[in-house]
């Protein structure tokens, strides 16, 4: 169990891959997203943990790990309510563009980048509040357990807030006293696991029927 749970920041995303990959049904909308999403997610945390493993620094992936999941997941967010994928494009581009100041002159790759990471949650989470307004007017909302989009939105925002804390925690520990780094990775495994399982709960909806008396 100890296995399972130290590594499940690749392992879940690995396991929910699969079950995406042999749903019968495919996700309305942005189903190769949410692919690429989980399978560029397996393959960084897997490479950063096998550099943690040697104690190698591994801060530069989750720079780019960032980057991917602003790109991937505002996307995936805008293509689930059909709006106007003009402001994620905007949103996108700014991002990058703070991105690439963060790097030069706040973090560099050879720090963790709390910034970086709390403005990308900001952002994507932006984008969830937009989808569930959005959604909030429309008949479907009236059975929204069956629709898939809502879990995965859901478990996309609920890591992003949480990782608010997360990621200006890390950058403060220092300062804070009654906490360590050893238990703020504790609670973003967790988060991770939430997160995933939700996710796993929205691809499972695609068996089910659509309509408000399925």
């Amino acid at each position: 169990m100890d296995f399972l749970f130290i590594y499940s920041d690749t392992l879940l995303p690995f396991f929910v891959l699969l079950l995406q990959i042999f749903s019968s049904r495919k996700l309305p909308n942005g189903d190769f997203l949410l692919r690429l999403y989980l399978l560029l997610t397996t393959i960084i945390m897997g490479f950063s943990n096998y550099l943690a493993d040697r104690a190698i620094r591994n801060y530069y992936l989750y720079h780019l790990y960032s980057l991917f999941e602003v790109i991937l997941l505002i996307q995936l967010i805008t293509r689930f309510t059909s709006s106007d994928k003009k402001s994620g494009f905007v949103a996108i581009a700014l991002y990058a563009l703070f991105w690439l100041i963060n790097i030069r002159y706040l973090e560099p790759l050879s720090d963790f980048n709390s910034i970086s990471s709390t403005v990308a949650a900001l952002f994507i989470s932006f984008f969830c509040f937009r989808y569930f307004l959005l959604i909030s007017r429309k008949e479907a909302f009236l059975y929204f357990k069956k629709i898939p989009s809502f879990w995965i939105v859901s478990g996309i925002l609920f890591y992003c807030i949480a990782s608010v804390f997360v990621s200006g925690t890390y950058r403060f520990v220092p300062e804070l006293e009654n906490i360590n780094s050893h238990t703020i990775w504790i609670f973003q495994q967790n988060l991770n696991i939430i997160k995933f399982i939700l996710i796993s709960i929205g691809i499972l909806c695609c068996y089910r029927p659509t309509s408000p008396h399925g």
